[in-house]
């Protein structure tokens, strides 16, 4: 492959996890207000997870060995269970722009977190100001969905989680860049989704969340945008 379709399918990839990504927070607003956080999310990794492995096994690609398994199941478990579970549960109390607006912050632990890593990359002055201005932008884009309701107040319990969330990713984030998987990318990705979609679904059902179940109209059309561009297009490009 040349270097020149290399670059583009980097640029594509790069494109979709910030136009794609950043319209799904508003799409989990969307579906947890009528679905529970740990059901809702679980159900979508799990469907996801099994489309791309399922389309893995068509191509006739196989699935790595058993320490690649090893490496994917902690990082999908500690994006998106430690992650992503997080992020559900907070915006059933956060504004989805707010929620954009303190993810965005992710850049910024990964180089710290990088930094103290043993082959750790020290990012340049050049890189701290390109994250700052990042973060900057995103709260352009979002302010006009950061007000209110009058008399409403923030949950701190959902801005900690947030944070938390920013943590587990970036953890995550880090392990994978530094336990990097051969394979095919759709391979890979189905695991990451559908190991932590299954442990999603046993914490939703050990926690009581069945009898709250209950699809409706909006809850299955943010379920299959998740599902489609949240995880198959967006978490493969990520």
């Amino acid at each position: 492959m040349s270097e020149e379709k290399i670059s583009f399918r980097v640029l594509l990839a790069y494109l979709s996890v910030f136009i794609i990504w950043g319209s799904t927070y508003l799409a989990i607003r969307i579906g947890v207000k009528d679905l529970p956080p740990a059901l809702f999310a679980g159900i979508r990794f799990v469907i996801a997870g099994t489309l791309m492995l399922a389309f893995g096994k068509l191509k006739g690609f196989s699935l790595p060995n058993r320490n690649g398994l090893r490496d994917l199941a902690i990082i999908g478990i500690l994006l998106l269970v430690g992650g992503n579970l997080l992020v559900v549960w907070a915006e059933k109390t956060i504004p989805s722009g707010l929620a954009a607006l303190i993810i965005s912050i992710v850049p910024l632990f990964m180089a710290t977190i990088d930094s103290f890593m043993p082959k750790g990359q020290t990012l340049p002055a050049f890189g701290w100001v390109g994250i700052f201005v990042g973060i900057v932008g995103t709260l352009i884009l979002v302010s006009p969905s950061l007000g209110l309701v009058e008399g409403e107040h923030l949950n701190p319990l959902g801005i900690g989680a947030l944070i938390s969330a920013c943590l587990f990713w970036s953890i995550g984030s880090v392990y994978s860049r530094h336990h990097h998987v051969e394979g095919n990318i759709f391979t890979n990705s189905g695991v990451q989704n559908l190991v932590p979609g299954v442990v999603l679904v046993c914490i939703g059902v050990a926690s009581g969340e069945l009898p709250q179940f209950h699809l409706t109209q909006s809850g299955v059309l943010a379920l299959l945008y998740l599902i489609v561009f949240g995880s198959i297009i967006g978490y493969t490009s990520y």
